[in-house]
């Protein structure tokens, strides 16, 4: 609801939308429940617009207790980059300063609403692939998740998406790759 009341606001009636992550769900479900406000999607490593493997099971992810600590961000960092190199003293704090206080409460109470995505009837990604809305799928091949395995899958099962399979980066591919994710975006 946010994103249509910020379109309001800026009197956009139709946008091309980018979600990454879980945020990417907020998209999907636009393009799902008001079209016409919806140009294109493009999903960056949006887990929930992939099917599970057989053997994974879904479900609400836990909720962190406490804020991170410089650690624990950095850490998670190393996990999110292919290309360690990017991985800056002052990009580690910026995102430390980006997940405390504040921004660690709106987080929270962002996520405890947030449903099991592959528990619906048809799950989410079920519902958005053979929607008509225009998408682009961009997955990164070093990413968590089993991210490159679920993407054959859904492949196998949709052959008509618009799906990329990005090397040598991990979840933030729009940063481990700039240039390929910008060029598949423009074009």
């Amino acid at each position: 609801q946010f994103i249509l009341k910020f379109m309001d606001a800026l009197e956009i009636e139709k946008a091309h939308m980018v979600g990454h992550s879980n945020a990417g769900t907020a998209p999907a479900l636009i393009s799902l429940n008001h079209p016409n406000r919806v140009q294109s999607v493009i999903a960056l490593a949006v887990f929930p617009l992939l099917p599970l493997l057989p053997n994974q099971k879904g479900g609400a992810a836990e909720l962190p207790k406490n804020p991170p600590a410089v650690g624990d961000v950095r850490s998670s960092l190393e996990k999110d980059f292919f290309n360690k190199s990017l991985i800056t003293e002052e990009f580690v704090q910026l995102r430390y300063r980006l997940s405390t206080g504040k921004s660690f409460d709106a987080f929270l109470q962002a996520r405890q609403g947030e449903p099991d995505w592959y528990s619906g009837d048809p799950p989410l990604w079920k519902r958005f692939a053979p929607s008509q809305a225009r998408k682009l799928y961009l997955y990164a091949k070093n990413d968590r998740a089993n991210a490159p395995q679920r993407f054959a899958l859904l492949r196998d099962l949709e052959p008509g998406l618009d799906m990329h399979l990005i090397d040598q980066c991990s979840h933030l591919a729009m940063l481990d790759q700039a240039e390929e994710f910008n060029r598949k975006v423009i074009d």
